[in-house]
């Protein structure tokens, strides 16, 4: 049986990540969900507490998380546990698909192996 995925996300949380995929419409873009996951016998349920991104764009068509990006998330993700006495963890990221539809590309199939969660953003037909 597969299981789906529920997540939630305080208003905040989504405001930010909404903003961020419009700041540069055309351009790809991404961040980091920081939070938590229950798995439940049919679904995996995320818990969006946080997210992380840097100000840098990628193309009209790619965006990577660099090496750099991912370290600044993780010390990140520290400092928020600490702040929060808290113990959430980077489970997912989310990216923007610029001019395209949001669709699960070849290339988003590297970075799903290494995360829990995936989410992809469309500005052009505003679709998640």
């Amino acid at each position: 049986m597969e299981k789906k995925a529920i997540v939630y996300m305080p208003d905040h949380c989504y405001n930010r990540m909404i903003k961020h995929i419009f700041e540069n419409p055309r351009y790809e873009c991404g961040g980091f969900l920081i939070g938590n996951r229950i798995d439940l016998d049919d679904a995996y349920v995320f818990s969006t507490r946080e997210i992380y991104y840097e100000p840098h764009v990628g193309t009209h068509s790619r965006f990577e998380f660099s090496l750099d990006n991912t370290e600044n998330a993780m010390d990140f993700e520290s400092e928020w546990n600490e702040r929060n006495k808290s113990d959430d963890y980077l489970f997912g990221t989310y990216h923007s698909h610029g001019t395209f539809d949001a669709f699960h590309s070849n290339v988003d199939d590297i970075y799903a192996k290494k995360f829990n969660l995936m989410i992809i953003c469309s500005p052009s037909t505003k679709r998640i």
